[in-house]
């Protein structure tokens, strides 16, 4: 019996050719993507996927706990406090979800200050524009003042306030 070494596509991983990577990811920068790259924008996981943390969060689950635990008891507070210490700093990261090199090239990308990844309006196509480029279309639809008018004030406050009321 022979066994092949090569490892398998998965449905999720879906060995697509040139033509069909670009359906997928539409790239308007000047930024030449590499075929990595381009294979983990376009068949990867998606925009909306979450990538696992590589850590655990320790401080801001300290911290959280100790805001929880304020309206109780000194002695039940502590108690709590000491119990998820002992579980944070016991805890192990998840497994990872994505290959180490399918996690290097989506760091290298966020690490790019020159483009921005967007999902595209219409489709399930990923975008990717250099960023001076997306500012100044912004700008312009703004500036469209059929469109948009500028607020005299925030409503943000508001809208808040009547929300909390409800």
């Amino acid at each position: 019996m022979v066994r092949s070494l090569k490892r398998q596509k998965t449905d999720e991983e879906p060995d697509l050719p040139a033509t069909q990577l670009k359906q997928w990811v539409v790239n308007l920068s000047k930024y030449k993507l590499t075929n990595s790259e381009t294979k983990v924008l376009a068949v990867a996981k998606g925009l909306s996927f979450a990538v696992s943390s590589d850590t655990t969060p320790k401080k801001e689950y300290i911290v959280a706990t100790k805001q929880a635990s304020w309206h109780l008891p000194p002695d039940q507070a502590e108690s709590l406090r000491a119990d998820m210490a002992g579980l944070i700093y016991c805890a192990k990261p998840p497994q990872s979800n994505i290959g180490k090199d399918e996690r290097r090239v989506i760091d290298d990308l966020k690490k790019r200050q020159d483009i921005m990844i967007l999902a595209a309006d219409k489709g399930k196509a990923t975008v990717v524009l250099d960023k001076d480029d997306y500012k100044t279309k912004v700008k312009q639809m703004l500036s469209d003042t059929k469109t948009y008018e500028v607020l005299k004030k925030d409503p943000t406050t508001n809208y808040k306030r009547k929300l909390v009321s409800i």
